[in-house]
């Protein structure tokens, strides 16, 4: 019944919802244009550009919250110091094969 008097009340209320699905959609089609713009953008430069805040692209950057505290990969075991195996290389690794390969060793 609420609804019934809301209709009666505003002749209009059946043209402004039939153009709220179409402003939604205006939104929706300005917002993929946007960010097909900032792809191309992001598309354009070179392996060896500088990215946003002067760090070579292909620099690995991790933000953390707290030091590690041991720069041992070996013996990091928590959050932030699980980067640290990020940061060396062994002798060996293994291979999809789980087939012994060198890393930095030149041979056995």
């Amino acid at each position: 019944m609420m609804q019934m008097r809301i209709r009666e009340s505003c002749p209009m209320c059946d043209k402004i919802m039939t153009h709220k699905p179409t402003l939604q959609y205006f939104i929706l089609f300005a917002f993929v244009l946007l960010g097909c713009r900032f792809a191309d953008e992001l598309l354009q430069g070179t392996a060896g550009d500088v990215g946003q805040y002067g760090v070579a692209r292909e620099t690995a950057v991790f933000l953390l919250d707290s030091q590690p505290r041991t720069l041992d990969p070996a013996l990091t075991y928590e959050g932030p110091g699980g980067v640290i195996g990020h940061l060396y290389s062994g002798l060996v690794r293994l291979d999809t094969d789980l087939q012994l390969q060198p890393e930095l060793a030149a041979g056995w």
